[in-house]
């Protein structure tokens, strides 16, 4: 897709009606106007965690409109396109567009099935997240969190390799993300911060915020439970991989050497069983 196609596609006003929604993720907030009162009130149902009233100076102002046909994207999810002056995600049922230096942003969504809206809403924030996180020194990664009292544990690996299972087989505390997680520096270290999710498990209100972030650990399927500590190149080329939507910037790369030198990285192997975590912590 072409410059001036991105930008006839962010000219597109055909809203699904009058109402809107703040949705607060750490410092970052989303107003997003143009939704029928039906899909405000899924949206509420679904994020009721990160519901906020509108504040003053949200970070983004998003304006919804209806997408009139599914888009055909050679990749299996996502497409992205960056030009001087707009930049673009591409899904088969949204386009998400922002103007470069801009706060105003565009979310176009095909019409007519709930879960396409939370799907095109969800990866609109965390395609915006990803670069926003990059200008406060923060990383949105593609990765999961266990909470085990009041620290975040993060899960990296490939697809596939369990991170999602990892999180489930932990009995102990509870999860704040199965796909992608946000984190941020503190004045000690890092946090995780909670991220909407469409998602296996459940979040409860009250387990929704920031957590100080303990260890990354990168997941290797085996017979044993063990951990051994990671060398800084193995943990710096593992967290630049799981940086996702950033394109056209080596930022991150700065960013994840800063994380390195202040929080602990392990490759984790582990069986699929019950708090392996627990056995593993004792292997190392």
């Amino acid at each position: 897709m072409n410059k001036e196609e991105l930008l006839d596609y962010f000219m597109v006003d055909v809203p699904f009606g009058d109402k809107s929604l703040t949705i607060a993720i750490g410092e970052f907030s989303f107003t997003f106007s143009g939704f029928d009162k039906n899909l405000k009130d899924f949206l509420e149902k679904e994020y009721y965690g990160f519901i906020v009233s509108k504040g003053k100076n949200p970070l983004f102002e998003v304006n919804v409109a209806k997408l009139e046909k599914e888009i055909a994207i050679t990749n299996e999810d996502f497409a992205f396109f960056k030009f001087d002056d707009i930049y673009s995600l591409i899904g088969s049922y949204f386009i998400a567009l922002r103007k470069n230096n801009a706060k105003e942003t565009k979310l176009l969504i095909l019409d007519g099935n709930k879960k396409n809206v939370l799907f095109a809403v969800e990866n609109f924030m965390r395609f915006m997240i990803s670069n926003a996180a990059l200008s406060k020194n923060g990383l949105l990664l593609h990765a999961s969190s266990k909470v085990i009292k009041d620290r975040s544990h993060i899960f990296l690996g490939n697809h596939g390799a369990g991170k999602t299972t990892a999180v489930s087989l932990i009995d102990e505390g509870f999860t704040i993300a199965d796909d992608v997680v946000l984190i941020m520096p503190d004045s000690d270290g890092y946090k995780a911060h909670s991220m909407p999710s469409i998602s296996k498990f459940e979040q409860k209100k009250e387990e929704i915020g920031s957590f100080k972030v303990e260890a990354f650990y990168k997941l290797i399927k085996s017979n044993d439970n063990k951990m051994k500590k990671m060398s800084k190149p193995c943990a710096f080329a593992i967290l630049v991989a799981s940086v996702p939507f950033v394109s056209g910037t080596n930022r991150h790369h700065y960013i994840s050497k800063n994380i390195i030198e202040k929080i602990p990285f392990f490759n984790l192997y582990f069986r699929k069983e019950k708090n392996f975590f627990n056995e593993a912590k004792v292997n190392i």
